[in-house]
C-alpha cells in the first residue's frame, strides 16, 4: 500500500487520501485514517466517513471526482470524522471499502454518526440507484447488476446499525450511462435515521466539471461549514445554491428522514450577523409561497423541493418567467414518481399505465423490458382500466416540456441570487487550491484553510 504526506498549516505532516493502486484500481480497500484533528479528540460522539473517488474509468476518466473527495474529506477531518478515503477502487475493492466501513461504523456508539461521500459516475437500472466501478464493463444493460453496487443495498445496510444518524451523498449524477438506460439516477428514498443526498435530481444529469472542483462538491465544502446550521437545512440550503449557480438548470436531490439531527460544525460568537438571520426551514415550509415576492417564493419552493411546492409555486405566479423553471421541474418530479410506482408494483398494467402516460418517456424502455421479461404484450387488452400510480397524468404542456428538457429553459433569465434569510454568504475558503499528491493513486488534497467563525 502506499503512502502519501500532506502539509499541515503548523508545517508538520499528515497522511493524505488514498492508496497506490494495483494496475487500474485497487483491488481492496486501499483507504487510510486521516490525520487526528484537534477535533477529533474533543469530538462527543463517534463520527466515522467514507470518502471515496473514482476517477480513471476505461470509458472516459473524471479527474475532479479525485479533487472533490480531496475536498469533502479534507471538510469531514476537520469537523472531527475519523475518515477512511480512496480512489480508483475497482468492483471487489469497492464493495470491501464498504464493508469494513460498516464493521466500523457499527460499533461507533448509540451517539455515533456515519457520512458516506461517493464521487464518480452512478446510474440507475429499472429505476434503482448504482454506483459504477473504475473497472466496470457496461456495454447492455444486463450487465449493471453484476458490475455496479447498488446505493439501496448501502443504504439499508447503514440503516440498520445502532447510530443516531447515517447520510449517503452521492457525487455521480452524469452522463455516460449504457444505451437503452434512462438518464441520471433513479428516486432514491432513505430509509428510517437515514439522509441521502445527490449532485441531481433523479432522472436529470448534471454538467462534468472543466477542472477542479467540481460544482456540487465545492457547494457541498462551502455549506458543511455553515457554523450551527442542521444538517437537513444544510442540504436543503446546498439546493439553492447549485440551483442558482448552475443558472437554474441543476438541482441536487435530498430524501432526509433523519430522527436526531446534528450540526458539523458550531457557529462561533465571531460569524456575521447574517448567518443569525437564516430562517429555520420548518418554519419556511408553513409559510404559503404567495406570501413572498415571487423570486423569493421561487428559491423557497427549490429548498423545499417536492412536487407540491413547485405546483403552489406554478399556481401563485403563472406568468413569471420561474414558473416555466418549476413546471419542468414538477414534470419530471411527477414522471419519476409514476415510473417508481410502477416499478414498484412489477405487473403488467402497472407498466401499461406507465407507457400510455409516458410513451416516450426516459423509463419507456425500462417498462418494455419489464412486460418482456414477464412475458406481456406489448400493449394492454382493450378494456383496460389505467392505474392511478403516484402522480397524476401529464398534460400536453407537460410532455412537451418533458420532451424539450433543458432546452425548455432556453432563453429564460436565470434565477436570481437567493435572499440572505435563505442563504447566507458563504465563508470558507472553497475553492482552495490543491497540493499535488505524492504517488499514484492519491486523492489530491487541498491546501489546508481555517474556517472561519465556526469552532
Amino acid at each position: 500500500m502506499g503512502t502519501g504526506w500532506g502539509r499541515n498549516p503548523d508545517g508538520g505532516r499528515r497522511r493524505a487520501f488514498g492508496a497506490r493502486p494495483r494496475g487500474i484500481a485497487t483491488a481492496a480497500l486501499a483507504g487510510l485514517l486521516l490525520w487526528a484533528s484537534p477535533a477529533a479528540a474533543q469530538a462527543p460522539a463517534a463520527r466515522v466517513a467514507l470518502v471515496v473517488g473514482e476517477a480513471s474509468y476505461r470509458a472516459g476518466p473524471r479527474p475532479a471526482a479525485a479533487d472533490d473527495a480531496g475536498l469533502v474529506a479534507e471538510v469531514l477531518a476537520g469537523a472531527g470524522f475519523a475518515v477512511t478515503a480512496a480512489r480508483d477502487l475497482d468492483g471487489e475493492g469497492l464493495r470491501r471499502a464498504v464493508r469494513d466501513f460498516l464493521d466500523r461504523a457499527g460499533t461507533a456508539g448509540p451517539d455515533g454518526i456515519a457520512i458516506v461521500y461517493l464521487a464518480g459516475r452512478a446510474i440507475q437500472a429499472d429505476g434503482e440507484t448504482v454506483v459504477v466501478p473504475v473497472d466496470a464493463r457496461l456495454r447492455r444493460p444486463s450487465d449493471i447488476p453484476l458490475e455496479t453496487l447498488r446505493l439501496a443495498d448501502l443504504t439499508h445496510a447503514l440503516a440498520a446499525l445502532p447510530i443516531q444518524a447515517r447520510v449517503v451523498i452521492l457525487d455521480g449524477a452524469y452522463a455516460g450511462g449504457p444505451a437503452g438506460s434512462a438518464p441520471g439516477l433513479g428516486l432514491a428514498e432513505a430509509e428510517q435515521g437515514e439522509l441521502v443526498a445527490a449532485n441531481a435530481a433523479p432522472g436529470t444529469v448534471a454538467p462534468e466539471g472543466k477542472g477542479g472542483y467540481g460544482l456540487y462538491a465545492g457547494a457541498l465544502a462551502a455549506a458543511l461549514q455553515q457554523g450551527g446550521v442542521p444538517i437537513g437545512d444544510v442540504f436543503a440550503r446546498l439546493r439553492v445554491a447549485v440551483n442558482q449557480a448552475s443558472g437554474g438548470t441543476v438541482v441536487p436531490w435530498c430524501s432526509d428522514r433523519l430522527t436526531r439531527g446534528f450540526t458539523l460544525f458550531d457557529r462561533a460568537a465571531s460569524a456575521p450577523a447574517a448567518a443569525s438571520l437564516q430562517i429555520p426551514l420548518a418554519a419556511l415550509a408553513a409559510r404559503p409561497l404567495r406570501d413572498f415576492p415571487p423570486d423569493q417564493a421561487y428559491d423557497v419552493a427549490v429548498a423545499r423541493d417536492t412536487p407540491a411546492a413547485y405546483a403552489e409555486f406554478v399556481s401563485a405566479f403563472p406568468g413569471d418567467a420561474l414558473a416555466r423553471r418549476a413546471s419542468l421541474f414538477l414534470a419530471r418530479r411527477r414522471e419519476v414518481q409514476a415510473w417508481r410506482a410502477a416499478a414498484a408494483a412489477g405487473a403488467p398494467p402497472a407498466f401499461w399505465t406507465y407507457l400510455g402516460r409516458y410513451p416516450d418517456g426516459p423509463h419507456a424502455p425500462d417498462a418494455r423490458r419489464r412486460l418482456g421479461r414477464l412475458s406481456a404484450a406489448a400493449v394492454p387488452p382493450a378494456g383496460f382500466v389505467p392505474l392511478a400510480l403516484d402522480a397524476p397524468p401529464p398534460g400536453r404542456a407537460e410532455l412537451a416540456l418533458l420532451r424539450a428538457g433543458d432546452a425548455a429553459l432556453a432563453g429564460l433569465p436565470p434565477p436570481p441570487a437567493p435572499p440572505s434569510f435563505l442563504l447566507a454568504p458563504a465563508t470558507a475558503p472553497v475553492p482552495r487550491r490543491l497540493e499535488a499528491p505524492t504517488a499514484p493513486g492519491l486523492l489530491p488534497l487541498p491546501v489546508p484553510a481555517p474556517v472561519p467563525h465556526v469552532r
